[in-house]
């Protein structure tokens, strides 16, 4: 606060000056709410003033600066001090509090600035006060004011300011008086429309508690061009007046101004409209109403028509004023997400990953290098990630860089993935996990009826037969797979009602549907044992490729290991917005339905079972503190826009065409944005989240991360890395029962003999076992067999 002597006058002035550095979102308006807490500070005295500065930048575009002036007026200094020191605080606590960001200018810092607004090349805005017809003074009200068009009149204006010195004033008793006389004549006249407004705006003068003169001066060096503009975006008829050189006294301002003006209002009244004589200086041609000049304050607020973008001329603030703080500020929890046009580095927090983040585009826009990058950034901070890749083999270049655990399912010479679909996920229970064998085993194979409804109590006395119940988890019975599973189904169908003819058809079509499951996919789902969902997600990377698979198979593969995923995250307490690992989804289309196949068709009701996955989890891993990333190069290829709806963050690469206009309409996105979209180029892209309301241009940083792996590398790093593991006695007995028959004594000597003798005991328990549950004959000669094989064995 600076507090200043006139040489003209014996009062001290007392002066402040802030500058809005960033705005938040607003939905409405403050202006009134700033305006009464200015006139209750200066208990509605005249002798305090509030000065609202907007001085436009050099070029279009630019940012336009704003500042709020406080002037107080005392014939005592310590008092003149106390009023300023007040209503600093009082205003500077009232933007800070709704979510402005401000500082203090230095008083000589301003000056100088204040000083280079050109005094040769000012106007004063006025209302053009006129007579109406009746013969009667009309005072114009404003209607509404275009802040808009205001911005877009000082947008590239090469530094116009226009200037508002807001001042409280209470009516005195001789504007009441001429109101009132007024009012009268106009009460005694017909009925006419336009009289019947103008009484209306002159009592709600009169009845107003307190009123402000506004003094609106513009400078600048085109200076006539832009009052014309900003009058009309005021939505008053107004006039312009030259400014006296002598009333531009920075400390005593407004008050100085106000005279000026109101002297010049008064002589063209007098002169031009032969009003006759009212009050000397009444004040009414610059008095506003607290609506009024609220419109004129109007405080800038980011938003659609107010930002300084290419896809919106008006421009307010620079755009990187009204960022988050969490686009801006970097720190060990946060993401890089690229560089600003103006090379300003932005972030994303990590736990935003938690809302979902999609990443859309055409291909060899820049979508596999900015996710290569951000899984490389999750590693260095020690984020746990799970990859699947639908599509492509970009993935494979993560494991030079890091510890990287490649599963290929359907590539048995590599690094197979074999998956159990009937295995119990850890943390869940039969009867929850059998309504997810069933949607795999219906989406998987063509299951007409009645073959759909035999497979559900195939499906129940199967789990019945191996010692499981409902609430059974997978360790609590004898575990089985598909080669299981398919005798005791083909021998329900057999047992059923229908004629011989239509039976045998029956199960024919499903035995060899289900053989045929079991056996394409390079023996995918041969297996008793399905990977760890706890060990894929615990691991640093774990990286899933499923380019090798056939497209319904991928989409089989992804619901199952989605699922066991699944069912591992309930089993995770609530996290609190915290991150603890983060799952990472490639070419998604690759993995759900696509809209050219046959609606019934098993490829199209796998996808889809993948996608109503992948919704339902999305709300489960924000809970559980799960992040989700996922890429893809279409939109409408994503099953629908409720899985494009429950991301939060998305980053959009160049789209074209169809894609482009989805995902603008579903953004909500200017015609100008959706250019924008159009005409990106390799690495620059749009990002929309919920952390600022207009999605903000972004280039992404690059890094060549090499050439991919070659599978002849891989084989050579899986034969290097793999360890000997013995297959476990349920594996053997699996294997021994694989043709559905009983093993002979010559082929249990073979199997028995490389086994030592509590393995082979443990084989020969399982296999009578999972003989009667499956249904096979068990020869009577079998114990006889046993008896001698470990009689000969315990000798040795």
């Amino acid at each position: 606060m600076k507090l200043l002597t006139s040489t003209r006058t014996k009062f001290f002035y007392g002066i402040s000056v802030i500058e809005i550095d960033r705005v938040p979102f607003l939905e409405r308006s403050l202006g009134e709410d700033l305006l009464r807490m200015v006139y209750h500070t200066g208990e509605g005295k005249a002798d305090t003033s509030l000065e609202f500065l907007r001085i436009a930048g050099e070029e279009p575009e630019g940012q336009i600066r704003h500042f709020f002036i406080f002037r107080t007026m005392d014939a005592d200094a310590a008092s003149c001090c106390t009023k300023a020191q007040r209503l600093y605080r009082a205003v500077y606590h009232f933007l800070t509090d709704n979510g402005y960001h401000c500082r203090e200018i230095d008083y000589e810092e301003f000056h100088v600035l204040y000083a280079k607004l050109p005094r040769d090349q000012a106007r004063y805005l006025c209302r053009d006060i006129h007579r109406d017809h009746a013969g009667m003074l009309c005072i114009p009200c404003i209607g509404q004011v275009d802040m808009s068009a205001i911005y877009a009149a000082l947008n590239g204006s090469t530094g116009c300011a226009l200037s508002l010195h807001m001042t409280p004033s209470k009516m005195t008793s001789a504007e009441y008086g001429y109101l009132h006389s007024m009012s009268r004549v106009y009460r005694n006249r017909s009925s006419d429309p336009a009289r019947l407004k103008a009484l209306t705006l002159l009592e709600q003068r009169c009845a107003m508690i307190h009123t402000f003169n506004i003094t609106m001066c513009v400078s600048g060096n085109r200076v006539d061009e832009i009052s014309s503009r900003l009058a009309a975006a005021m939505g008053i008829p107004a006039i312009t007046l030259p400014v006296n050189s002598d009333a531009w006294s920075f400390p005593e301002q407004p008050w100085i101004r106000n005279k000026a003006v109101d002297e010049q209002l008064y002589g063209r009244c007098k002169s031009s409209l032969g009003m006759g004589n009212p009050p000397r200086f009444c004040g009414l041609f610059t008095k506003f109403i607290p609506a009024e000049a609220a419109q004129l304050l109007a405080l800038p607020a980011a938003g659609k028509g107010y930002v300084g973008i290419k896809s919106n001329i008006f421009s307010l603030l620079s755009r990187s004023a009204v960022w988050d703080e969490k686009l801006t500020t970097g720190g060990v929890n946060s993401l890089v997400l690229g560089i600003s046009p103006k090379g300003q580095p932005l972030y994303l927090p990590m736990n935003e990953l938690t809302r979902g983040f999609g990443i859309f585009g055409m291909n060899g826009t820049g979508k596999s290098v900015w996710l290569l990058s951000t899984i490389q950034q999750l590693q260095k901070k020690e984020c746990k990630t799970l990859v699947l890749a639908g599509a492509k083999y970009e993935m494979r270049k993560l494991i030079k860089q890091f510890r990287c655990r490649l599963h290929t399912p359907g590539v048995r010479d590599i690094s197979p993935m074999k998956i159990n679909i009937f295995e119990v996920p850890e943390g869940s229970t039969v009867a929850r996990h059998k309504s997810a064998v069933v949607t795999t085993l219906g989406s998987a194979v063509d299951m007409p009826s009645p073959l759909d409804s035999l497979l559900f109590c195939a499906l129940d006395e199967t789990y019945k037969r191996f010692g499981y119940r409902a609430d059974s988890s997978w360790k609590d019975g004898t575990a089985f797979s598909l080669h299981d599973f398919i005798p005791i189904y083909k021998q329900m169908l057999a047992d059923s009602e229908y004629g011989r003819e239509v039976k045998g058809n029956l199960t024919a079509a499903a035995y060899f549907r289900l053989l045929a499951l079991l056996e394409r996919a390079d023996g995918m789902l041969d297996t008793l044992q399905s990977p760890d969902a706890k060990e894929l997600l615990e691991s640093n990377l774990s990286v899933v490729e499923l380019e090798g698979l056939e497209p319904c198979d991928r989409k089989l593969a992804a619901f199952l290991i989605l699922t066991s995923v699944m069912a591992y995250i309930r089993t995770l307490p609530e996290a609190n917005g915290k991150i603890r690992m983060a799952l990472v989804i490639d070419e998604t289309h690759a993995l759900l339905a696509n809209g050219g196949e046959r609606p019934d068709s098993t490829v199209q009701l796998a996808g889809l079972a993948v996608h109503n996955l992948m919704v339902e989890m999305i709300s489960t891993m924000r809970s559980r503190g799960i992040g989700l990333i996922y890429s893809d190069q279409s939109v409408h290829r994503l099953g629908g826009n409720i899985l494009f709806d429950q991301t939060v963050n998305k980053l959009l690469f160049r789209l074209e065409g169809q894609e482009n206009h989805l995902a603008s309409h579903a953004l909500h996105f200017t015609h100008q944005e959706e250019k924008c979209l159009l005409n990106l180029g390799v690495g620059q892209a749009l990002f929309k989240s919920d952390l600022d309301m207009e999605a903000i241009g972004i280039h992404t940083i690059f890094k060549n991360y090499g050439e991919n792996v070659s599978d002849a590398e891989l084989r050579n790093l899986t034969v290097r890395e793999a360890s000997k593991v013995q297959a476990s006695p349920a594996e053997i007995t699996a294997g021994l029962l694989s043709r559905g028959e009983f093993p002979n004594s010559v082929e249990l000597f073979q199997v028995w003999n490389v086994l030592d003798a509590q393995t082979g005991r443990a084989v020969a328990k399982d296999l009578e076992r999972r003989a009667n549950a499956r249904g096979i004959q068990i020869p009577q000669e079998y114990a006889e067999v046993v008896h001698r094989y470990f009689s000969i064995k315990q000798r040795e």
